[in-house]
């Protein structure tokens, strides 16, 4: 009977884990089109209003979300079109935060190249892939750290502030990108574990979505802290300022 249960858990979380895999591989091919399209925004105003709106989109998203969870868990008649609402939902969220994302990405691309852009969104995809897999196949637990991993990310989101008004040098942008990069390194690891401590009991698409929501955010955070490294490096190899 032990192993039945053990085999039928193991079972559930490959499920999980696989619907988490296809909706972030989606949320990354619909970013990157997102991307391929705001990279033509020039509109400071339309950006700021694009971006207000994805913030505000992530909260309406993760509702959604939520309340698809529960019509799922509840065995709600209404579940099936939650469901596919919400993941509509996420997809438009998700379109929308390219175009969020694409004015920086150029700005990447005309300063480093587009070859450089691609290879550390590849490198990316394996730190997250590599911190992936030890997450969820470590015996130690991780999520203790959570508390220092959003002190952290707090402060990031301070200095960023900040950097609105104060010119930082190359030499700031590098320290700040790499604690910004081990962060999410971070946060790779207790997701991922998270995605794991969850399959058993949690096999639906809504847990999927949210916890493909939190690794894309994961990802592209980590993605523009490695360029934020990499144009540090280049202005200080080149001695720009």
């Amino acid at each position: 009977m032990k192993n039945l249960e053990t085999t039928t858990g193991a079972q559930t979380g490959t499920t999980l884990y696989g619907k988490v895999a296809v909706q972030l591989t989606g949320m990354m091919v619909l970013g990157a089109l997102g991307s391929y399209v705001g990279a033509g925004i020039t509109s400071g105003v339309l950006l700021i209003v694009l971006a207000i709106a994805w913030v505000l989109g992530t909260f309406a998203v993760s509702a959604l979300c939520l309340a698809a969870k529960a019509a799922v868990e509840s065995k709600s008649g209404a579940a099936a079109g939650a469901t596919t609402g919400a993941i509509v939902a996420t997809a438009i969220w998700t379109f929308g935060s390219g175009l969020v994302m694409g004015p920086a990405l150029n700005m990447y691309v005309n300063a480093l190249g587009a070859m450089t852009v691609m290879m550390a969104f590849l490198g990316t995809a394996a730190v997250m892939a590599v911190c992936g897999a030890f997450g969820m196949l470590t015996k130690r637990t991780f999520t203790s750290m959570q508390g220092y991993l959003s002190l952290a990310l707090w402060g990031l989101i301070i200095v960023g502030l900040v950097a609105i008004f104060v010119h930082f040098s190359p030499v700031v942008h590098l320290i700040w990108g790499g604690l910004g990069m081990l962060v999410f390194a971070g946060y790779f690891i207790v997701d991922f574990q998270l995605v794991k401590e969850m399959a058993g009991d949690n096999n639906d698409w809504p847990t999927a979505t949210l916890l493909s929501m939190t690794l894309y955010l994961n990802f592209i955070n980590f993605l523009m802290m490695a360029l934020k490294v990499l144009k540090a490096i280049s202005d200080i190899f080149y001695n720009k300022d």
